[in-house]
């Protein structure tokens, strides 16, 4: 596993970079006006979630199968086109519908439309191509280029005093969708074969697609529940301090984005070792967000959101918890039988019910530490799960 830990650290580096540029960009949304940090927040979830919708799965299924196999030998090229061409058409009507429940101004839907579709694009390419070909840092890249490129904007916008409500979005949208141009030119002289993909890609897929929008739903429901029953202006309170916890979400997603492909080729597992990186990491995060949080917060924001520094705790819980549970889902994904992952796909479904009932229940009866609450439950549940699983069906 040291080449895992290489590729980790390259994709980590991009990853902090990508975070630091979209914490910026947070940052001084939020300091030009909190109705422009909540529709930000809301617009920016809103694509998330319907571009991974519209991906069905795909990214991790073709990552799954073509580790397993050789890439250099499997005929991926035309079911990779035909995968691409639906997650456009199906992005761009769920972006609509999107914008239609959430009474989206004009400009915000078209931004939806434009991001789901740049971000279904990039991901299906750089994670379910890019990665079994060992490509870590040009894959991550070309998943996180938007970030880095929205800070740069955004801080531009800013010290120009032209950022507003509608140049937020607006700039989100123009450089997320410029995915849908960047990941076709990715795809070129990329090496493939002459042996058909195995005829349960969809299968796979529709298995992966199950997990994957179960689990950006956990990342992003309590903002979409905190944006319908209290607000923009409660939102951007909650959001301004979950922003500064992005590294848990970047050491999950850096470990998660290595590890599945590169377990799915191993054939030993250290699990020991493996589980005591991740442990280590999680340990090192959780220590440093108690110790400088609330000064951070109070210096970022110039202390306007102050008043929410009580849910640094919950938050430094719920990630922890997030980046421990990046190896169970990856053994889930890359190295257990296909029958473990049909079980992990079908036990998301009420895992997301579950957090979405704790969190109306909570932040109804106690608002923002309510919504945080549901937050830890939510992932310490998924994590219960998913190691469960591994521990039935590990071979």
């Amino acid at each position: 596993m040291r080449g895992a830990l290489r590729s980790s650290a390259g994709v980590g580096a991009v990853m902090v970079g990508a975070a630091l540029a979209q914490f910026v960009a947070m940052i001084l949304i939020g300091r030009a006006s909190k109705a422009a940090l909540g529709q930000f927040s809301l617009v920016l979830s809103l694509a998330t979630v319907v571009g991974a919708f519209a991906l069905v799965g795909q990214s991790n299924a073709f990552a799954r199968i073509l580790a397993r196999g050789d890439v250099k030998t499997l005929a991926w090229p035309a079911t990779m086109r035909r995968a691409l061409f639906e997650s456009i058409a199906l992005s761009v009507v769920l972006a609509v519908v999107a914008a239609w429940v959430f009474e989206l101004e004009p400009v915000a839907i078209g931004v939806v439309v434009a991001a789901a579709a740049g971000l279904a694009v990039s991901e299906l390419v750089s994670a379910g191509l890019l990665r079994p070909l060992g490509r870590f840092l040009i894959a991550s890249l070309l998943l996180r280029y938007w970030s880095l490129a929205l800070g740069v904007v955004i801080a531009g916008l800013f010290f120009a005093g032209a950022l507003t409500k509608s140049s937020a979005v607006i700039a989100f949208g123009v450089i997320a969708g410029a995915g849908v141009l960047l990941g076709p030119l990715a795809l070129r002289g990329a090496p493939s074969g002459d042996t058909p993909l195995p005829s349960t890609w969809r299968r796979t897929g529709l298995m992966f697609w199950s997990i994957q929008l179960c689990l950006i739903a956990t990342r992003h429901l309590d903002r979409l529940v905190l944006g319908g029953a209290l607000g923009q202006d409660a939102l951007a309170d909650y959001q301004a301090v979950l922003t500064l916890l992005m590294a848990f979400d970047l050491a999950s997603t850096a470990l998660g984005f290595v590890l599945l492909p590169k377990l799915a080729k191993s054939e030993r597992v250290d699990l020991v070792r493996l589980g005591g990186m991740v442990g280590g990491v999680a340990a090192l995060g959780a220590v440093g967000y108690l110790l400088l949080g609330e000064p951070v917060l109070h210096l970022v924001y110039d202390g306007e959101y102050d008043a929410s520094a009580g849910l640094i705790g919950w938050f430094v819980a719920a990630g922890v918890i997030k980046v421990i549970y990046a190896l169970p889902s990856a053994l889930l994904g890359g190295r257990t039988s296909d029958r473990a992952l049909a079980w992990f796909a079908a036990l998301n479904v009420p895992l997301v019910l579950v957090h979405a009932g704790l969190t109306a229940f909570l932040a109804e009866a106690d608002g923002l530490r309510g919504a945080a609450l549901a937050l830890v439950a939510a992932w310490g549940l998924r994590w219960v799960v998913s190691t469960a699983l591994v521990w039935r069906f590990w071979e």
